[in-house]
């Protein structure tokens, strides 16, 4: 059986769809056939995400602008523009903007599927479950 065509994506600097706060999906899962997600994050002073881990996915964090803290439970790096930080499948880490300009990221999620988790949340703020 052969594989599904999959054509060219090219993302403009300026494309992409924001999912929600400053998290703008530039390549979706639906786009790779579930084989990767490229999301672009702006973090401003202070942002970031907690210590976590995911199951499924692997991370591949690239600096695009500002400085960024990486890191883990025993180590962390500050990376400039260029660095990049790989995140294992279930490796806690984290990610954060500790320094006093604007830090913009690229994330690849290998295998896709975080835009939908995003999604998710999204839609959940819209519409709140009733007590």
């Amino acid at each position: 059986m052969s594989e599904p065509f999959m054509p060219i994506s090219v993302v403009l600097p300026e494309a992409g769809t924001t999912l929600i706060g400053d998290i703008r999906c530039k390549i979706p899962s639906a786009a790779t056939n579930d084989q990767c997600t490229v999301l672009e994050v702006t973090l401003l002073p202070g942002q970031g995400a907690v210590m976590h881990q995911h199951e499924i996915e692997m991370e591949i964090l690239v600096v695009q602008a500002g400085r960024c803290t990486v890191g883990d439970e025993r180590n962390q790096w500050v990376l400039e523009v260029g660095g990049i930080a790989h995140f294992p499948q279930r490796t806690r880490h984290f990610f954060r903007n500790d320094h006093p300009e604007t830090c913009v990221i690229l994330i690849t999620a290998i295998p896709g599927g975080l835009d939908r988790f995003f999604e998710a949340l999204a839609a959940q703020a819209k519409n709140p479950a009733e007590d």
